[in-house]
C-alpha cells in the first residue's frame, strides 16, 4: 500500500513545489483513480485518470508521452 499516494508522482510541470492530488474520481465509478495538480497557484491544473491508483500516478508521470 502506498503511504503518501503522492510520493510517486513526477513533479507538476508548471510548478515544482505545487500540491499535488491522487484520489478515487467520482466521476468513475468506484474503481477509477484521479491524480493531479490542485496548487491555488497553478493555473492549469493537469490531471489524469487511470483504473487503478498505481495505472493514474503512471499516466501522470507518462503524461505527453502517450500514456
Amino acid at each position: 500500500m502506498i503511504r503518501d499516494k503522492t510520493e510517486n508522482m513526477k513533479p507538476c510541470p508548471w510548478g515544482k513545489g505545487h500540491k499535488l492530488f491522487a484520489d478515487t474520481w467520482h466521476g468513475g465509478g468506484p474503481d477509477k483513480h484521479l491524480v493531479g495538480c490542485q496548487d491555488d497557484k497553478c493555473h492549469v491544473n493537469p490531471q489524469v485518470q487511470g483504473n487503478t491508483l498505481v495505472g493514474a500516478v503512471r499516466r501522470w508521470n507518462k503524461r505527453g508521452r502517450n500514456a
